[in-house]
């Protein structure tokens, strides 16, 4: 009898210490989850607040070099513009590159060309040239984007280097930026890339084909030829309709 009455009592101990323990583990996780959660929303709202202030900061300093711009528009002399440009602290490259480029998105002749001018003076366009190498898609993607807004000739050897051996987001910015440059000599890429890009992709390469003017437009038969499967008549129809369009504006 009293070997029974231990027994039931070592049992009734150990289940009231693995209770103990249960709850203790779970008041443990509870409390360190809780931790967590606050160190990671302290973390994001310090995130956010460096970011805000940092935009805050940038777009101050951005007021200093737009006057800058404004010269190009007024077509004053390149030396005036390049030292109205020139960086004012060390860093502030990336700063002035954004209004620049920000701003030849919209110009036309003389102007856009004096900025342009202006990029090489500033050697702008000399650090981009050196991006292309960069082991960051990031990088490379943001230095392919500003040559084609610049363009940039001396860029696209460099771009063709790399587009190969480049995902398809990136083609797809390598390609942008080609044909913002507008040489019809990379046509011919154009149509060999096109077998490494999905039937859905064609029109997008296509549409990006017509800003090379004349000489795109007649290689376009040729993609067509090669992807016959990629233009059905209903997409060759959206496809004339934009054509059409862009005849319009010559």
């Amino acid at each position: 009898m009293s070997s029974l009455w231990s027994e039931r009592t070592f049992h009734k101990i150990t289940a009231a210490l693995q209770g103990h323990v249960s709850l203790q583990f779970v008041v443990m996780t509870s409390v360190t989850l809780f931790w967590l959660a606050a160190l990671l929303s302290a973390t994001l709202l310090l995130l956010r607040t460096y970011h805000r202030l940092r935009e805050k900061y940038r777009e101050g300093r951005k007021t200093l070099y737009r006057p800058g711009v404004e010269m190009a528009v007024l077509e004053a002399p390149l030396a005036e513009i390049v030292l109205a440009l020139r960086p004012k602290r060390w860093g502030e490259a990336e700063i002035v590159q954004e209004v620049v480029l920000d701003a030849m998105r919209h110009l036309l002749g003389p102007p856009f060309h004096l900025l342009r001018e202006a990029t090489f003076e500033l050697r702008l366009m000399e650090r981009n040239l050196k991006a292309l190498r960069s082991r960051s898609r990031f990088h490379r993607g943001r230095a392919m984007n500003a040559l084609g807004l610049m363009r940039s000739s001396q860029a696209i050897v460099g771009i063709l280097d790399i587009l190969e051996n480049e995902p398809l987001d990136m083609k797809l910015v390598a390609l942008r930026a080609l044909a913002s440059i507008g040489d019809p000599a990379v046509l011919p890429y154009f149509i060999r890339i096109s077998d490494q890009l999905s039937p859905a992709m064609m029109v997008r390469l296509a549409s990006l084909m017509l800003e090379f003017g004349p000489p795109g437009r007649r290689k376009i038969t040729d993609l067509i030829g090669r992807h016959p499967e990629a233009f059905p008549p209903r997409v060759m129809q959206d496809f004339l309709k934009e054509l059409a369009a862009d005849l319009e504006k010559l």
